[in-house]
């Protein structure tokens, strides 16, 4: 998986998402082991997603190119109850 390409509406990942978190990963690795800063890489996100609507987790633009993709439903999605 880590090697090939894919792109389902949870997954986007190809040879420039690969490279950008190999370009990460070792970017962390120079500046040191020892460095245990728990908000390490929260504010990364990979170039290719950016410009990617998300809802609920799902990249919307994937999911309208492959309708019949199943999506799962999250035990955390509130169902609306009538009034």
């Amino acid at each position: 998986m880590l090697n090939s390409n894919c792109e389902t509406p949870y997954l986007l990942w190809d040879n420039g998402t690969r490279a950008e978190l190999c370009e990460f990963l070792d970017e962390q690795c120079r500046m040191g082991a020892g460095n245990s800063d728990p908000s390490c890489g929260i504010e990364f996100v990979y170039s290719a997603h950016k410009k990617e609507l998300v809802v609920g987790e799902i990249f919307v633009r994937v999911y309208n190119q492959q309708p019949t993709y199943t999506i799962q439903v999250s035990a955390n999605v509130e169902t609306a109850s009538p009034i």
